[in-house]
């Protein structure tokens, strides 16, 4: 028998902290990076290309069994090119765009009755949403990257357009959740996680998250698995929420592993790696991870 080989596009930690699982189940990992010295590329079987060249993604993927990514950096239309051309890639271009354009996001978790801040398209004129609030690059903005406080009209005339508009919420934290869901539509959550950010940086996390409420965990796991579904997920996802009192309004997601979910590691059954190999190749996904009872730091 053949052992599948998983191409990831992208060859930074998240993908080199694939490996190891990878070898456990017989898998091997074949990574698309930008240069020989990215992480990944170091000690795995790689291909050094620009991810932006669809020839190039074409010809490295048609070496994989199953084509996956470690950031949301390639375009929309090149993933769907590799689509039309058979290649079994997922996220999906479908699943994908909605970690990739913040106002298609938030547009979808109106449509699955996900709560929402008040937001809207923007490009010209007087904001329906009073200042101060928060503007944000619909695509390309990372770590807190393309995201600005904006106080006033002369503020958001000077950023680039179109925008996503928010209105500026005051949380009490910051909460993610890993979920998992595979072809068959097996879907799998972690514990809620503690996210302290600085500069639009995570540089902390706390699992399970200080004084959370069971109900709350459950309903936090419940909105990530609803999601999950609605956006017919293959692979692992990051749910990032802010918490206001007994509510959770989705801040932003990420179809890949995830720097919050790295506890996972050690501190669960079945580490957010180990499960996105599982999920894109539809194998069974591993064990449920239960409640850890003690935290698990990460910084």
């Amino acid at each position: 028998m053949n052992f599948p080989t998983i191409g990831v596009i992208g060859a930074g930690q998240l993908a080199r902290m694939m490996l190891g699982p990878a070898t456990g189940l017989g898998i091997n990992v074949k990574v698309f990076a930008s240069a020989q010295e990215d992480s990944a590329a170091q000690v795995a079987n790689s291909i050094v290309g620009d991810y932006r060249n669809t020839e190039a993604l074409l010809e490295f993927a048609q070496s994989c069994d199953v084509v996956t990514f470690e950031h949301e950096l390639v375009p929309q239309e090149i993933i769907r090119a590799l689509e039309t051309n058979l290649i079994r890639i997922y996220p999906s271009a479908d699943s994908f765009i909605y970690s990739q354009n913040k106002l298609a996001m938030r547009e979808k978790m109106s449509e699955l009755g996900i709560p929402n801040p008040h937001f809207q398209r923007y490009e010209r004129g007087v904001p329906e949403i009073s200042f101060p609030l928060i503007a944000k690059a619909p695509q390309g903005g990372y770590d807190g990257k393309g995201v600005w406080v904006i106080d006033n009209q002369l503020q958001l005339e000077a950023l680039p357009k179109p925008l996503l508009l928010e209105e500026k919420l005051d949380f009490d934290r910051e909460i993610s959740v890993m979920v998992a869901r595979s072809h068959r539509g097996e879907v799998k959550t972690w514990s809620p996680t503690l996210t302290v950010q600085r500069e639009g940086i995570c540089i902390r996390t706390v699992t399970p998250v200080p004084n959370l409420p069971e109900e709350f965990s459950l309903r936090i796991r419940n909105i990530a698995v609803a999601i999950a579904e609605g956006i017919e997920l293959i692979g692992v996802m990051a749910v990032e929420l802010f918490q206001i009192g007994d509510s959770f309004i989705v801040n932003e997601l990420a179809l890949r592993p995830h720097n919050s979910g790295h506890w996972t590691i050690e501190g669960a059954v079945t580490s957010q790696f180990e499960q996105q190999l599982r999920a894109v190749l539809d194998l069974p996904l591993g064990g449920f991870s239960g409640k850890i009872f003690s935290p698990t730091i990460w910084q």
